[in-house]
């Protein structure tokens, strides 16, 4: 969609402003008789399960020294420690 831009103030409303501007780059295309073309398939994604996460080698170390302290891996802690991703992929 060349041209189609949007923004905001928040994620919610730059994501509303987008759908918005979508809608009116379609219109706007169907009106001048610009082809649109079908979306391209996406292809199939084996995913691991696995995914390396930067973050500050303080938290790290944190992390680290309270895996410890509970006889647990990193890995393992980490399943108990509350996760933003969740809530943001979660279908509501």
């Amino acid at each position: 969609m060349p041209g189609c831009i949007t923004a905001g103030e928040t994620e919610v409303e730059a994501l509303e402003h987008l759908k918005e501007a979508m809608e009116s780059w379609l219109l706007v295309a169907l009106e001048r008789g610009i082809s649109i073309p079908e979306p391209a398939p996406q292809p199939e994604r084996e995913y691991r399960g696995r995914m390396l996460v930067r973050m500050p080698r303080t938290l790290h170390r944190k992390l680290a020294q309270r895996a410890e302290q509970e006889g647990v891996s990193t890995n393992q802690l980490q399943e108990f420690v509350p996760r933003p991703t969740e809530r943001f992929c979660r279908d509501d």
